[in-house]
C-alpha cells in the first residue's frame, strides 16, 4: 500500500512572525501589534520611516553612557547632523560612536514627533549583529522592535524598525536594485570606515549621488583621525571631533613580562601564540581583560588552556569570532564581577576594560599595522587602577610593523566592481572612467585587463553593457568565474557537485 505524502509549506513569513511573538512575549500587546517582520530576502526591505519610541535608560545603562566620549558630546554631535548633510565623526575606540549616535538620532526624533529611517552599515557581519543586540539592550527591548539587523543569510527587524543594521555587501544589492525605496531612508552611518574595503569606497561614491536629492544625512565615523581623505567628496560636510584626553597607561612588551614570568627567551613568532603567557597574565591580573588572538582555532585552543587552568568561579569567559551566535552576546553585556574575553575583531567589543593582552596577529597569521596596535591599546579604561596593556612581542617588531594597512584590490574584487558599477549606473560608457574616483585607487591597467576578462567571459559586451549573463553573476554573491561555474553547471545538469566546489572557493 503506497503511502500518502503530504506537501509542506514553510511559509517563511507566518514562521517569522510566530518567532517575533514568542520573542515579544513578555512585552504588552501595544508593543507588539505593530511588528510585522519580513520575508527573508538577500536585499534589505525599506518601508516609509516612522516615529520611534522614546526610551528613558535604565540607571545601569545611564551610569555606562555618562562614562562615554560620545554622551558627553551628545549637544555637539547633534549640532553638526543638523548643520551639515555630510558628517565625519572622528573618536577613539570604546567612545560610543555606534551605539549611542543612532539613538541620539532616534531620541531627537521621538521628542519631535518626526519619522526616522536609520541605516548603520557594518563593517562585518558579527559587528551588524553584535552591536544591534546592545543598542536593543540599551533599550532594554528585543531586537527586531525599534532596533534591528540584516546580514547575510539572516534578519531581523520589521516595518515599524527605526535603525537596521547591516553589511556593506547587503546594502551594495540595495543600491544595485530597485532605488525607489532608497527615499525612505533619512540618515546612512558608515561606521569604522577605517576597517572598509574597496566595496565600501564604492558605496561612499555611490552615494553622492543622491545625498542631496533625497535629503538624506550620511555620517561616517572613524576611530583612526584620518577622515580627512573623505572630505574633498562631498559638499557640505563638517567634522566632529569627541575630545577624549585619557590618562597614560602602562604599556608593557615581551622583554618586559619574560623576566617577571619566567619566560624565556624573549622572542617573538608571528606563527606561534603564547598561550602560557596568557594564562599567566590572567592569573596575575584582576577585572575584565580583552585578548585580541588572530583566528577562531586560536580562539578555541586559548578557551581550553584558561579552563584547565583557571578556577571557573573567579571568572566568566566570553568568546567573539567569525562564527559565533550573535545572541551569546547578550550576556557579555551584563554586569559581571570579572570577565575575560577572547576576541578576533577589534569593532565587535568596543568598551573599555581593564587590561588588554595583545598578540599582535591578524585573522592572517601576519602581525597587525602600528594604527591597529595603538587602537587596541586604547580600549584600556586608563582610570582604572593598575590599567595596562600588554603586548606579546617586542619593541622591535612594533617598530617593524607598518604605519597603516595597505590592501591590494585583488583581480577577482576589481571584475565584482566592474559589475557592480555597470549595475548600478548602466548609463556610464566607461567603466574606468567611474572606478577612477574610488577613494582606494587601482591602476588604469589593472581596470582594463579586469574588464577584457569580463568581455572573455561574457558577462559585458564590447561596448562595456551588462549583457544577460552579467546580469545573472550580479544576482550572486560570489566572484563572477564562480558564479558562471554554477550557472552553467544548471545547463549541464551537474549543479550538486559544483554548489559543493563553489562552496569551497569562494572567498565569502
Amino acid at each position: 500500500m503506497a503511502h500518502k505524502t503530504e506537501k509542506f509549506s514553510l511559509r517563511p513569513l507566518e514562521e517569522s512572525r510566530l518567532y517575533l511573538e514568542d520573542r515579544l512575549s513578555n512585552f504588552k500587546r501595544s508593543d507588539t501589534h505593530a511588528i510585522v517582520p519580513y520575508k527573508k530576502s538577500g536585499r534589505i526591505h525599506l518601508s516609509p520611516p516612522s516615529i520611534p519610541k522614546y526610551v528613558i535608560p535604565t540607571e545601569e545603562i545611564e551610569q555606562v553612557h555618562r562614562a562615554l566620549a560620545a554622551y558627553k558630546c551628545k549637544e555637539y554631535i547633534m549640532q553638526h547632523i543638523n548643520q551639515f548633510q555630510t558628517i565625519f565623526v572622528q573618536g577613539e575606540p570604546a567612545s560610543g560612536k555606534s551605539t549611542q549616535i543612532p539613538q541620539f538620532i532616534t531620541e531627537e526624533a521621538a521628542l519631535r514627533r518626526i519619522p526616522c529611517k536609520i541605516i548603520v552599515i557594518q563593517p562585518n557581519k558579527i559587528a551588524a549583529q553584535v552591536t544591534a543586540e546592545r543598542v536593543a539592550f540599551e533599550r532594554n527591548e528585543p531586537v527586531g522592535i525599534s532596533i534591528g539587523y540584516h546580514v547575510v543569510l539572516e534578519q531581523l527587524y520589521g516595518i515599524h524598525t527605526n535603525v537596521i543594521y547591516c553589511t556593506p555587501s547587503v546594502f551594495l544589492r540595495k543600491l544595485c536594485g530597485n532605488l525607489n525605496d532608497l527615499k525612505n531612508i533619512t540618515h546612512i552611518i558608515m561606521d569604522d570606515i577605517q576597517e572598509y574595503d574597496y566595496f565600501s569606497d564604492f558605496i561612499v561614491i555611490a552615494l553622492q549621488k543622491y545625498l542631496r536629492e533625497w535629503n538624506i544625512k550620511l555620517i561616517i565615523l572613524s576611530a583612526d583621525y584620518n577622515c580627512h581623505r573623505f572630505v574633498k567628496n562631498f559638499e557640505r560636510s563638517g567634522i566632529c571631533n569627541l575630545q577624549h584626553i585619557p590618562l597614560p597607561i602602562n604599556i608593557l612588551y615581551l622583554e618586559d613580562l619574560s623576566p617577571t614570568f619566567n619566560h624565556q627567551p624573549v622572542t617573538d613568532n608571528v606563527d606561534r601564540v603564547n598561550y602560557d603567557l596568557i594564562v599567566s597574565l590572567l592569573e596575575y591580573k584582576e577585572g575584565t581583560i580583552l585578548v585580541f588572538l588572530p583566528t577562531c582555532e586560536e580562539i578555541e585552543i586559548c578557551k581550553d588552556r584558561i579552563v584547565n587552568s583557571l578556577d571557573p568561579s573567579t571568572y566568566t569567559l566570553f568568546t567573539i569570532h567569525s562564527s559565533m551566535d550573535a545572541k551569546e552576546c547578550k550576556e557579555m553585556y551584563k554586569f559581571h564581577n570579572r570577565k575575560i574575553i577572547l576576541c578576533a575583531e577589534m569593532n565587535v567589543y568596543n568598551h573599555r576594560v581593564n587590561c588588554v593582552i595583545d598578540t599582535g596577529r591578524d585573522g592572517k597569521t601576519q602581525w597587525i599595522t602600528q594604527s591597529r596596535a595603538v587602537l587596541r591599546s586604547k580600549l584600556v579604561n586608563s582610570s582604572c587602577n593598575d590599567a595596562c596593556c600588554y603586548r606579546l612581542y617586542t619593541r622591535q617588531t612594533f617598530k617593524n610593523m607598518a604605519l597603516v594597512r595597505r590592501e591590494q584590490i585583488s583581480f577577482d574584487c576589481l571584475q565584482e566592481l566592474c559589475l557592480q558599477t555597470k549595475m548600478w549606473a548602466p548609463e556610464i560608457s566607461r567603466i574606468q572612467k567611474f572606478l577612477s574616483a574610488l577613494i582606494t585607487t587601482s591602476s588604469s591597467a589593472l581596470i582594463d585587463q579586469a574588464i577584457e576578462k569580463l568581455q572573455l567571459m561574457g558577462a559585458i559586451d564590447e561596448r562595456e553593457n551588462l549583457t544577460n549573463l552579467g546580469i545573472h553573476l550580479r544576482g550572486l554573491s560570489v566572484e563572477p568565474r564562480i558564479g558562471k561555474m554554477v550557472i552553467s553547471s544548471i545547463v549541464f545538469r551537474c549543479i550538486d557537485p559544483v554548489l559543493t566546489i563553489a562552496a569551497f572557493l569562494s572567498r565569502k
